[in-house]
């Protein structure tokens, strides 16, 4: 089982072992104690060794007593050998064993000399915040139990913040929603932007909290305001699509900017995307393929499908089919069907790597397994005219209608082809002219051409 604490003491020190649990179990912080989880006849030492090895943090009760106990010193020596974090809690006045202090020189300890109550309290909020400042809190309910007790205290509003988030965070994943909402919202009220922008996505799912687009707005933008980067992004979104706020490529340049200026990459590729589409005012390619290259850099497969496409077609920059391939090569690897698909038709022409009409089918059935539907019907030209493959007209029509199903159409024109030839299918010219009006109201230029020629027949 993993622990978040495991925790090493004398015997002769119960009383404040005592007082540290309760403290623990108010913020949900999971401990191994040899007393409550060692049970008769288990192999202690194999027990100890194990619980020490799943627990993130070593807390030493540091007494007197336990400064002697040679099962104390065999329990560090093995944090320290495992690399955990360990936190001394020395209590009373006493000559510290030499070798023990050895070993405690670079840890960060807590001095509760002389004792009072609030040095627990201290000890236990520095646990909480060093929890969550490594992200190690456990995500499942069960991890979240000791001895079968659920959390089960309220928190205290003079909590710190991190504090809360930590209890927030763990009331969401037990699935109490509205304890866990209380300690978030205390924590956004004191101005922490990370409870800020949770409270944010929450009222945007509807999940934890109603959905309200109104209020999901109002927190993203008091954390976006203070540079949470999450929330930079996710407001950028908003206004990039007009979800909760009218639809605004300005604002949404402002936040994804920010964010994608501390290396935010899917702020990038947006933000790229943007500048290469956004039209008279808004659209600088050259921008765009800056912000296409540092997410690509990162290994955004999009990224560096759509740099590929600027290298092919010289947007913002020089034409080259080489440095186009490249790019398309590396998004491909990842699985990206696009990238697929214009590296079949490089394959196929020979276009920035030499030509290999087999490896050029090959990208595009990859690509048309992925659903891409340029792919499906540059494999249904293949077929129909037997052009790198066995002519099969069949196949033909099938890819033609795989791609025609979501809406391309390039696809329905092709599809209303064979309809009206009779190729792979029985002729029908009433279908034939369905999927020409279809392709016509996509704005396909030979479809409209020829729903014309028909109709003037």
């Amino acid at each position: 089982m993993k622990y978040d604490v495991f925790i090493s003491y004398s015997r002769k020190d119960i009383a404040i072992v005592d007082r540290i649990e309760e403290e623990m179990k108010k913020y949900g912080i999971t401990y191994f104690i040899d007393r409550s989880e060692i049970r008769l006849g288990e192999d202690f030492a194999k027990r100890i060794g194990e619980s020490i090895y799943n627990c993130e943090i070593m807390l030493l009760v540091w007494s007197k007593d336990s400064n002697q106990s040679q099962f104390v010193s065999n329990e560090i020596g093995l944090a320290i050998e495992f690399q955990k974090t360990i936190i001394p809690f020395k209590i009373g006045v006493f000559q510290p064993d030499f070798g023990l202090a050895y070993r405690l020189t670079s840890t960060n300890r807590i001095d509760a000399v002389p004792f009072n109550e609030q040095h627990i309290i201290d000890l236990v909020s520095k646990i909480a915040k060093q929890l969550y400042k490594t992200s190690i809190l456990k995500s499942s309910k069960e991890e979240n139990l000791h001895s079968g007790n659920q959390i089960s205290q309220n928190y205290n509003n003079n909590d710190p913040v991190e504090v809360l988030i930590v209890m927030g965070d763990r009331y969401i994943k037990e699935g109490n929603y509205e304890k866990g909402v209380t300690c978030y919202k205390e924590a956004a009220d004191r101005g922490d932007a990370k409870a800020q922008y949770f409270l944010g996505k929450y009222y945007q799912n509807g999940v934890v909290l109603p959905k309200d687009l109104t209020k999901a707005i109002r927190y993203l933008t008091l954390s976006a305001n203070q540079g949470f980067t999450e929330a930079e992004f996710s407001l950028g979104y908003k206004y990039h699509k007009g979800i909760g706020v009218a639809k605004n490529l300005q604002n949404a340049i402002l936040y994804y900017k920010r964010a994608a200026d501390k290396g935010f990459m899917n702020a990038q590729v947006n933000l790229g995307f943007i500048y290469e589409t956004g039209g008279e005012g808004i659209e600088d390619l050259s921008q765009a393929v800056t912000y296409y290259a540092k997410a690509a850099a990162q290994g955004s497969a999009l990224a560096q499908s759509n740099l590929g496409s600027c290298y092919e077609l010289g947007k913002g920059v020089g034409i080259d089919y080489g440095k186009a391939a490249e790019y398309y090569q590396k998004a491909a690897a990842q699985g990206d069907a696009r990238a697929m698909c214009n590296l079949g038709v490089f394959y196929f022409y020979g276009q920035g790597v030499p030509k290999d009409v087999k490896k050029g089918i090959e990208c595009y059935q990859k690509s048309a397994e992925k659903g891409d539907t340029v792919a499906q019907t540059n494999l249904g030209i293949n077929y129909e005219k037997g052009d790198g493959v066995c002519q099969d007209y069949t196949k033909a029509v099938e890819y033609y209608q795989k791609a025609a199903d979501q809406g391309d159409g390039r696809g329905m024109y092709f599809l209303g082809r064979c309809y009206e030839s009779g190729r792979g299918v029985i002729p029908d010219l009433t279908l034939a002219l369905k999927y020409y009006e279809m392709s016509s109201q996509k704005g396909y230029e030979n479809a409209k051409i020829r729903l014309k020629q028909l109709r003037n027949q």
